[in-house]
């Protein structure tokens, strides 16, 4: 499977969200999509997810532009994970509901529900920690019991493709070892390749093969992830000093920061 953008934009009101987006993935590959607060990542992954339509350019997928008539196949072999996106739509859903409708083109449930599919929706509940609690309300659920039910959900199609939008927030120490663990099998044995977007960054390993750095939505520098996350690149993409270190194969950063302290401003009498 091989996704493309191609110049791609997307606005909302007169803001512009993410601009000449140029991108290739291809099966099996691990990208670390990474960059400021607001610099795009949450909205980049919805369009290659299919939830937005692009205002200009076009997102391929293996070789077919996107359109009404692809979201099937897109929501087949794609699947997103992103608690910042689902959070506004999901509420008072069930979270048997909710996982359901990672089988469908939309947001909600079908008119047809598949029985195989509710047996396998309840298994990924359950392996996540969420047995018999499959008619609970999504919005009386801890963060991380809500990761874990978007989780299940993205994982019901099998897809080629998931988009990882900070899958580790809200997550205790055990389940997320849990469930990088068993991302990491599925990725290796299914051949599924993943995007993962972080903030945190002990979550980038040398597992990821690639990186794409944003930049007030337009793409700053991308590549094979260790050329990439070097300490010159990084320290003019946050212009401060920036030295990278890789530790047992987990990548790391010491950031030294040339601006006023908040403390100063805190101590201002008024």
């Amino acid at each position: 499977m091989e996704i493309c953008l191609e110049d791609v934009s997307y606005k909302s009101g007169k803001v512009f969200i993410c601009q000449n987006i140029a991108w290739k993935l291809s099966q099996g590959e691990h990208w670390v999509l990474f960059g400021e607060n607001g610099s795009g990542k949450t909205t980049l992954l919805s369009l290659v997810a299919g939830y937005h339509s692009i205002k200009k350019g076009t997102i391929f997928l293996d070789g077919e532009a996107y359109s009404e008539e692809l979201l099937p196949k897109i929501k087949k072999n794609i699947a997103l994970v992103s608690s910042s996106f689902f959070n506004n739509y999901y509420h008072n859903e069930t979270l048997l509901e909710i996982v359901l409708s990672g089988g469908e083109s939309g947001l909600g449930l079908g008119d047809k529900i598949i029985p195989q599919k509710v047996v396998r929706a309840k298994h990924l509940l359950a392996a996540l920690g969420l047995k018999n609690r499959y008619s609970h309300p999504f919005c009386y659920l801890s963060k991380g019991q809500q990761q874990c039910v978007l989780i299940a959900r993205a994982l019901l199609n099998k897809p080629k493709l998931l988009l990882l939008d900070e899958i580790y927030s809200g997550l205790d120490a055990v389940m997320k070892k849990y469930v990088a663990d068993s991302l990491k099998d599925i990725c290796t044995e299914e051949n599924v390749g993943t995007i993962m977007v972080t903030h945190e960054v002990e979550n980038i390993t040398d597992e990821y093969t690639h990186i794409l750095l944003l930049k007030k939505g337009k793409v700053f520098a991308r590549g094979l992830l260790k050329e990439t996350m070097t300490s010159a690149v990084l320290s003019n993409y946050f212009q401060c000093s920036v030295d990278v270190t890789w530790q047992d194969g987990h990548f790391g950063m010491d950031i030294k920061i040339n601006k006023q302290s908040l403390a100063e401003f805190y101590k201002k009498e008024i």
